[in-house]
């Protein structure tokens, strides 16, 4: 009996491996017959070179010998394209998920389909992303962002093609034989660092001499965030909605705790509490349509022209450089201030939104309480 070696995923053994399949023919004449055709088709790929490669005819030659010989072949053109079953996904599973990881779905489909285009594979069926090219696109996105990044985008891939298996018949997932990178004890997290209130002076200081709208709206956006310890994409798709009585009233878009934190710099609350609608309206429509990273990156660059020193972290898995100054700072920058103004951890807890009780309801006292906790911490902006 004729037999093929094929490659399949095992779910036992957790790991690709090579298992012979019968190609029921039985007949010694024929199988010598069906082995000498596998022969000239093996010179065939062997004789051929990047200029001459025909992968379609070489391709369909196989599966023509293959059929004849009874093996089931799983036909490429039976597949949607790659991009057409990430765009079905995406649409599945809106309202499934929360506004803020779509946004962040979006990005990570974006750019597993800008590199889908650098491959000139953007129009590749489903079947062109084998197990090799999976983990081509994870050593890609370690070259670009950082490894817990790089496993988002590569976790994002695999439940595309899970679905894939799950709803149409799919053989495997080939993100399955990709290799995750381990922490191994070294920190994989970038440790930011807190700006000192003049470095936040001399930011806003800078941004007044632009003068231009987007620059009126960052400052807005980093009295937010020194105010109420909100992170960027909070701060920037606040309206007037979120201010009343002196206070800014928010839920985080990451945890999804109601934050509610007194304004107390006077010339700031003045300049918010008199916008209506969105506060940060330039800012809000590029984040819209340009997604958080590009304003963190524009922050940063804005930390950088307004003279502040800039301070890098090293991953060594990527050799990526990254900034420790950037905006979500600000949040780091407003607990160093509580706590060195003589606030407890408790109370910063609070205030940023790190304490348990999801949703916790503030009584007068407490926000008073909160109120000199904070006239303490930003005396000096």
């Amino acid at each position: 009996m004729w037999y093929a070696r094929v490659k399949i995923w095992s779910e036992v053994q957790n790991k690709w491996i090579w298992k012979a399949l019968s190609t029921g023919v039985t007949d010694q004449n024929e199988a010598k017959v069906l082995a000498d055709e596998m022969e000239k088709v093996s010179r065939m790929g062997k004789s051929m070179t990047s200029g001459t490669m025909d992968l379609d005819r070489f391709k369909h030659l196989i599966e023509s010998i293959l059929a004849t010989a009874g093996v089931k072949v799983e036909r490429g053109e039976d597949w949607p394209s790659i991009q057409d079953h990430v765009n079905t996904y995406m649409e599945k599973i809106k309202g499934k998920v929360t506004e803020n990881t779509l946004r962040t779905y979006v990005t990570i489909k974006n750019d597993f389909c800008s590199w889908l285009n650098d491959q000139e594979a953007e129009h590749a069926r489903m079947d062109w992303f084998t197990p090799s090219r999976a983990d081509a696109y994870y050593s890609f996105a370690l070259s670009k962002v950082s490894p817990k990044s790089a496993k988002e985008r590569i976790k994002f891939v695999s439940r595309i093609y899970d679905d894939a298996v799950k709803l149409k018949g799919y053989p495997v997932n080939p993100c399955d034989a990709v290799s995750l990178i381990k922490n191994n004890g070294k920190s994989n997290k970038l440790e930011r660092l807190p700006f000192t209130l003049k470095e936040v002076k001399t930011i806003l200081k800078y941004l007044d001499g632009l003068g231009t709208n987007a620059a009126k709206d960052w400052k807005r956006a980093i009295y937010l965030a020194l105010m109420s310890g909100c992170r960027l994409g909070d701060a920037v798709t606040m309206t007037s909605d979120n201010i009343g009585d002196g206070a800014i009233e928010y839920v985080q878009a990451k945890t999804h705790k109601s934050i509610k934190c007194p304004m107390v710099v006077e010339e700031w609350r003045d300049e918010i509490e008199a916008i209506e609608g969105s506060i940060c309206p330039t800012l809000h429509e590029n984040y819209l349509t340009r997604k958080n990273a590009h304003l963190s990156s524009e922050f940063t660059k804005i930390v950088t022209d307004s003279g502040i020193k800039q301070s890098y972290q090293h991953f060594e898995s990527s050799g990526r450089k990254v900034a420790r100054k950037t905006f979500h700072s600000l949040r780091h920058t407003l607990r160093s201030s509580i706590v060195a103004s003589g606030g407890s951890d408790a109370q910063a807890d609070l205030i940023l939104g790190h304490s348990p009780g999801q949703g916790r309801q503030y009584t007068h006292s407490e926000e008073e309480n909160m109120k000199q906790v904070l006239k303490l911490a930003l005396g000096d902006a």
